[in-house]
């Protein structure tokens, strides 16, 4: 065994790749460390267990989701295109990972499903921050409709449980709800 040291970044592709040809419950920490030419503590060393691994093979997917998506993007465009585009991406990733996934997840343990669930929750938290902001940057939405009972940080968590609907539903439009927003936010 060559125990040349290798980045966690390295271990990571090499479970991916085995992760995208195998499946999640087919990963195997041995295998990973003969792929990467290291020792079996290598891998323990950057992942302490086989769920850590599986939670950041799923960060990892989540993460690029996000990277290449409109989430973090400062942009001039209105919150109901800023939604629309974010219900496209978001439609089209989950899409891809209930392909390659979603089954494999119902056999993962108790305690795997607790870590990606801690996950999930960041990721998620993380999207009702870029409504909140894309709201923010929206000069055009009137200033007058916001009140006591009527904030910005209720009509982002509004948005968001409605964004959440619409997927889990299955919606490959969501351009009813467009409407909606529009006339929320800037008719009177």
């Amino acid at each position: 065994m060559n125990n040349t040291i290798t980045s966690r970044e390295a271990l990571l592709n090499a479970a991916k790749k085995s992760a995208y040809q195998n499946g999640l419950s087919k990963i195997n920490i041995r295998r990973i460390a003969s792929d990467c030419g290291v020792a079996v503590g290598t891998v323990y060393n950057y992942f302490p267990s086989k769920a850590d691994m599986i939670v950041a093979i799923l960060e990892d997917f989540w993460q690029d989701v996000f990277q290449n998506s409109v989430c973090g993007t400062p942009s001039e465009r209105s919150f109901p295109d800023f939604f629309e585009q974010l219900f496209n991406r978001l439609n089209t990733s989950l899409r891809q990972f209930e392909q390659k996934f979603l089954a494999e997840i119902a056999q993962l343990s108790l305690s795997e499903k607790e870590k990606g669930r801690k996950t999930e929750a960041r990721y998620w938290q993380h999207i009702l921050d870029a409504l909140r902001n894309a709201l923010e940057r929206d000069d055009a939405v009137l200033p007058q409709i916001w009140g006591e009972h009527f904030t910005k940080e209720q009509f982002s968590q509004f948005a968001f449980v409605n964004l959440m609907s619409l997927l889990r539903a299955g919606k490959e439009d969501c351009s009813f709800f467009l409407q909606v927003l529009r006339k929320l936010l800037y008719q009177q």
